[in-house]
């Protein structure tokens, strides 16, 4: 009698305590690598945590499966990312059917990720030297020091290339920079020429400048967006984070992380925590712009984070203003 296959509903929920092990162990980790974390972002997040150490900056987006990161959720991670000047990085433990494996970058949308064993070593300053791409494992290899180091050997290109087992314009590829050398190739240049200096590290950390369309923002956010531009601040709407609004004051060389919704207590006490949290990781004050009824007293500062109704902000006439609320909490 055969076993029963999962139903949808079953698969998901797997998934997803899954997901929940391999985050908890991935802010464990952060944390005894000295790293500052936020509390677990909101659900409609696209990232879930935010991580300092020192001038470190990262979004990190943590579950099981890599391949349920949306091409979406990517593309908003690196928006938020650029804005913040940080690097998005997705950890997880599997992609397809298949495990991660240590010591290898791989990429889902452009995005570095990596396993926990993975994040462990980058914790510990060792940078993981092998990525994963079409068609198996590939090092990158410094061409430059690959010429040097086999000229001072005595090696011609042809020696080196029935050392290892390829053509000898296989060699001129790697030194001009055109190709990267599979890891089993890699290998052998290291057991032939007995240096691991030719050997470059992928790319983990990446900037971006997203020409990302964020698409319709919502009414609130647009008119809270068209006050703070009106008062002298650059705005960029976020979409995908705890936070809905990134204003900066160039004046002042300063950035304010603002959240905004209705008036429902529940979902502010739950959003101005996170705000509060990621706040503090990214050295940035955060405010809370209320949309609520006239005359409704607004407790403040929730969670720490200074409160502002909707209604007064429009009486606002000057950033300065907006800058000493956050600055009284």
């Amino acid at each position: 009698m055969s076993a029963q296959k999962p139903d949808r509903v079953t698969e998901v929920m797997s998934l997803r305590e899954k997901g929940l092990d391999v985050l908890i162990r991935a802010v464990e980790i952060l944390r005894k690598g000295g790293f500052k974390t936020s509390e677990v972002c909101e659900v409609r997040s696209a990232f879930d945590l935010v991580a300092r150490r020192e001038e470190l900056l990262l979004l990190l987006k943590v579950l099981y499966n890599i391949d349920c990161v949306s091409e979406g959720q990517a593309s908003r991670m690196k928006w938020v990312s650029s804005l913040l000047a940080a690097f998005p990085i997705i950890v997880g433990e599997r992609t397809k059917n298949v495990l991660l494996e240590g010591g290898v970058v791989y990429e889902r949308h452009g995005i570095p990720a990596i396993n926990l064993e993975t994040l462990e070593q980058i914790v510990m300053n060792e940078e993981p030297m092998v990525y994963a791409d079409r068609g198996g494992y590939y090092v990158r290899i410094d061409g430059k020091r690959l010429r040097e180091v086999r000229e001072r050997k005595g090696l011609s290109r042809g020696d080196l290339a029935r050392a290892i087992g390829v053509s000898k314009d296989t060699i001129r590829q790697y030194e001009s920079g055109e190709i990267d050398a599979s890891y089993e190739k890699a290998l052998l240049l290291l057991e032939v020429l007995k240096e691991d200096e030719i050997f470059l590290a992928p790319e983990l950390f990446k900037r971006f400048e997203s020409n990302f369309s964020i698409g319709r923002v919502p009414e609130l956010v647009e008119k809270v967006l068209n006050e703070f531009e009106k008062i002298g601040f650059r705005v960029y709407p976020t979409m995908g984070a705890p936070f809905d609004v990134l204003s900066k004051d160039d004046d002042k060389n300063r950035e304010i992380l603002t959240s905004v919704s209705k008036y429902k207590v529940e979902l502010i006490l739950k959003r101005a925590r996170v705000l509060r949290e990621v706040s503090e990781v990214v050295g940035a004050p955060p405010l809370y712009v209320v949309e609520a009824p006239s005359g409704t007293k607004i407790k403040e500062p929730v969670e720490g984070v200074p409160m502002i109704n909707s209604q007064k902000l429009r009486e606002v006439s000057d950033k300065e203003e907006v800058l000493e609320l956050i600055s009284e909490d």
